[in-house]
């Protein structure tokens, strides 16, 4: 909150002395009283420089299991060297005359946080005069900088609650109730991916949660999440936010087009197009009418930028699920360059998955994979400690899949005889709320399209004979447009 006592315009900022001595006052004569107000309030809420120093020696003492009275808090004042900054024993004294009880703490602390709030606001208003005046400051840039104290400070004086597990565990089975009569209860608060295998394991895309998925260069990551994305947006209308940290709002642009209308990409880009392929790309535009997929392709997109930028799309649009191409093209805080990437990754990944939760809804990020597994001997399928830069990825994120091509590197048959060509495999290498193994997946790359396996769509982590051979067709039509809830029905 405010670091200095500010006098705008003659204006003195908004304050309550009176109410400050109060809740200290209550504190001192009644230990008690400092829990109900913890987690409400912090030294620079207090607009008086020695209340604010009274408070930090409260926290000091607190911190180290120490009591707080008058004595021990004018004690703790004098080793830190504070006590004349606080007023003196006298001052410190005073504070226990300034109120009988602590009956009304709470309701006095909230009034402080109101007034920190209305000091900020203004710190804010005259950070805003600054900058606009500022002509080497990017606009755009101050927006989402601003967008963010704000969010910031109206999550200020929250007091977070403890809930029994009894009255948790109630209310979760009155959900499940609900949800089971009413199976679109479910659809709402998952995300499917279009890909029956995988929400047949996974159930769809969980709100407040982080999935992963992990590759190497020309395996199809920015491929596989427009599919997701596609799917989710278009299929079954959910408001869907796309950031290409790498390829530009164009070239995504061509590779939509290329997955809607049926023609090869490269076709689509060089221009090579036939008379009768043209209603086939207006066909394809048709597809892509809703206004459900959002589509940011800011290069070097720092944490700070992204997370307004997120906020202001769920406010804003209600998008339900972000996906993030790719992890490592992101910045930190600061938006430059960090001398320890893999401490500012770790960040990173901490951040998104605090983000989903704040937000409540998927946030689903790609990431690169280290060059070892080029060099490893074998078939090089990826593993866990291929993750690049950060172990914090499978540390933070609930679902890591990976997603690998046999074909690519030379291996040309699987287990059972049958040809890879097109296979891609999708390995859930993590899964908090169910089991690893992998997906079979068909990957048609001249329109980019990922698909299911007709048959084959799941193998255990170690393959079963007994197993059915590949198939090629898609789900039909009419299985892929509605999202089950019953993963069996797959098999129907």
């Amino acid at each position: 909150m405010a670091k200095k006592t500010m006098v705008v315009q003659g204006q003195v900022p908004p304050q309550a002395i009176d109410i400050e001595e109060a809740v200290l006052g209550a504190i001192l004569i009644e230990q008690p009283a400092f829990m109900q107000v913890i987690d409400l309030l912090q030294p620079d809420y207090f607009y008086k420089p020695a209340h604010k120093e009274v408070y930090q020696a409260i926290l000091e003492l607190f911190a180290q299991a120490n009591p707080v009275d008058m004595l021990t808090v004018t004690q703790q004042l004098r080793q830190t060297g504070k006590l004349e900054m606080a007023g003196g024993p006298t001052f410190v004294m005073k504070l226990t005359s300034m109120v009988n009880s602590s009956a009304n703490i709470e309701y006095h602390a909230h009034i402080l946080v109101e007034q920190a709030i209305k000091r900020r606001l203004i710190e804010i208003s005259s950070k805003i005069r600054k900058v606009a005046f500022d002509h080497t400051s990017d606009a755009f840039e101050v927006i989402d900088d601003l967008a963010n104290d704000v969010f910031q400070l109206s999550e200020t004086g929250i007091k977070k609650q403890f809930s029994r597990a009894s009255k948790i565990v109630s209310e979760n089975i009155l959900t499940l109730e609900e949800d089971v009569a009413n199976p679109q209860r479910i659809q709402k608060n998952k995300i499917p991916s279009g890909l029956y295998s995988l929400d047949k394991h996974i159930g769809g895309f969980d709100k407040a949660t982080l999935t992963v998925f992990a590759a190497r260069p020309a395996m199809g990551k920015t491929a596989f999440a427009l599919n997701l994305a596609l799917n989710a947006a278009e299929v079954f209308e959910r408001p869907v936010a796309f950031f290409s940290l790498e390829m530009s709002a164009r070239e995504l642009g061509y590779r939509l087009l290329a997955m809607c209308s049926g023609i090869a990409s490269k076709r689509i880009k060089n221009r090579a197009l036939s008379q009768e392929e043209i209603p086939k790309v207006r066909q394809a535009e048709k597809l892509i009418q809703k206004p459900n997929l959002f589509i940011d392709d800011t290069p070097q997109l720092s944490l700070l930028q992204f997370k307004a930028k997120v906020r202001r799309l769920v406010f804003s649009h209600q998008v339900e699920c972000v996906i993030i191409d790719y992890l490592q093209l992101m910045k930190g805080h600061s938006g430059q360059a960090s001398q320890n990437r893999q401490l500012e990754v770790a960040t990173i990944v901490k951040d998104l998955k605090a983000l989903a939760k704040e937000m409540d809804i998927p946030i689903i990020a790609l990431s690169q994979l280290n060059r070892g597994v080029e060099t490893r001997p074998g078939d090089k399928r990826p593993v866990m400690a291929d993750l690049r830069e950060s172990g914090e990825i499978e540390q933070s994120a609930d679902t890591i899949a990976f997603l690998y091509r046999p074909a690519y590197y030379g291996v040309t048959e699987d287990h059972l005889g049958n040809s890879t060509e097109g296979v891609t495999e999708l390995i859930i290498a993590k899964h908090r709320d169910g089991k690893s193994g992998t997906i079979l997946l068909d990957f048609i790359p001249q329109h980019l399209r990922f698909q299911d396996l007709n048959q084959q769509f799941w193998r255990e982590p170690i393959p079963k004979p007994e197993q059915p051979g590949r198939a090629t067709q898609s789900l039909p039509a009419k299985q892929f447009r509605g999202f089950s809830q019953n993963p069996d029905d797959f098999d129907k």
